[in-house]
């Protein structure tokens, strides 16, 4: 802060992703002129010293350097250091990129050295693989990654979703970083949460398979699904129809995960149910997927959103046509000799193995006539499936 020469104008100047400066005000006269610069890379470099200060406080109480957890260090120095990598990152070897992976390694080799005990003259690269961290010149581009796949996921309308492909850097960056131009699995802003009287099951293995193997009143539903060889995905729902094993198997190509094709599973099995003309007095449904089970029941804007929101109308429906009726969504073991369960496995296979067979559902009837896309849209949960494996890459590079 200063005085300027008599009839300079006075004015704030930021710089935004390195963009055209913008002129907060200005006018003539006499008083204080702020003029600041303040780019993402600045704060990255005032990022890095509040890492090293996190690292110094790492210490036992008697002062001396302790032997401190990776998780611990990565959660106090590294997340301190990394704080907005993704905003400001372009890449080793672009304008003002140059030396921005080095200063983050001399922050993950003083974590190494916390972690460890050892001395500063000690190899970086052995200490580092015994400390469990990862270099971090490939850690940048994995957070550009996440990121981005964080922003997919915000619901139709918001603006933090408009990002990526924005005609600023930061915008081509992230499409770039996606690496896939199709369409994308939408999100939507969830409705207010209302109670269903469902009830979300999660018992012991032994407890679980009891439970699965026991003839129950009402309508028993198991469902399953697998990733063929190839990466398509499928589902099966079966149940029995007196003491004949029926059921649906559906296909659900290639840019759906299992992730993806267990929530459908649910969904499908709640339609049924819902759709059955004889009222039930339960509804069962036995599931070896317990991240599914999880999903289904909440509407919030993450991958298999849209099988939530129909899975909790489904749930409703149930409950508008009979209120008492008990609705369960249990877990049980794959693969432990249950005839139904061993059942929808085999089925599953087959709808994602063999989409030509007979039986297998590619688009449901009510799909018919173009209401439903072939392929579908290619899900969240397979976005992201690249990034673990790329990640590792440059971890190793």
């Amino acid at each position: 802060m200063g005085c300027p020469a008599p009839g300079r104008s006075f004015y704030t100047d930021y710089t935004v992703y390195r963009s055209t400066h913008i002129d907060i005000c200005s006018w003539g006269g006499s008083g204080i002129w702020l003029d600041s610069h303040p780019t993402l890379r600045d704060r990255q470099r005032a990022m890095l010293k509040k890492a090293r200060m996190a690292r110094a406080r790492l210490r036992r109480p008697t002062g001396q350097m302790g032997l401190t957890t990776g998780k611990v260090v990565t959660a106090c120095v590294q997340s301190v250091a990394m704080c907005s990598t993704e905003l400001w990152w372009r890449g080793e070897g672009e304008q003002g990129m140059v030396g921005g992976a080095a200063d983050l390694q001399k922050v993950m080799n003083l974590e190494a050295r916390v972690v460890t005990g050892c001395f500063r003259t000690t190899n970086q690269g052995a200490l580092s693989g015994e400390a469990g961290l990862r270099p971090a010149a490939g850690q940048p581009n994995s957070r550009e990654r996440r990121f981005g796949a964080r922003l997919l996921a915000h619901p139709q309308g918001s603006e933090a979703g408009r990002v990526i492909g924005a005609s600023l850097a930061i915008g081509r960056r992230l499409e770039a970083a996606r690496g896939y131009s199709g369409e994308v699995e939408e999100t939507i802003q969830p409705s207010a949460a209302r109670k269903l009287g469902h009830e979300v099951i999660v018992e012991q293995r032994v407890e679980a398979n009891k439970v699965a193997e026991r003839r129950r009143a009402g309508l028993t539903i198991f469902t399953d699904r697998p990733r063929s060889s190839s990466g398509a995905t499928g589902y099966a729902v079966v149940w029995k129809n007196g003491s004949k094993l029926v059921g649906v198997k559906n296909h659900l190509c290639y840019n759906q995960e299992t992730f993806d094709a267990e929530c459908a599973a649910l969904e499908r099995a709640l339609e049924l149910a819902a759709r059955r003309r004889t009222t039930q007095e339960a509804v069962t449904i036995f599931t070896d997927a317990r991240a599914a089970m999880g999903r289904i029941v909440a509407e919030a804007p993450w991958p298999g959103q849209k099988y939530a929101v129909m899975a909790r109308k489904w749930l409703a429906t149930l409950k508008e046509i009979r209120p008492q009726i008990r609705k369960e969504i249990r877990w049980c073991a794959a693969h432990e000799r249950v005839e139904d369960n061993e059942k929808a496995n085999e089925w599953a296979k087959q709808a994602a193995e063999e989409p030509d067979a007979r039986g297998v559902e590619w688009l449901r009837y009510g799909d018919r006539y173009g209401a439903l896309r072939m392929p579908p849209r290619r899900s969240l949960a397979n976005l992201k499936r690249p990034i673990a494996p790329k990640k590792r890459a440059e971890a190793r590079s």
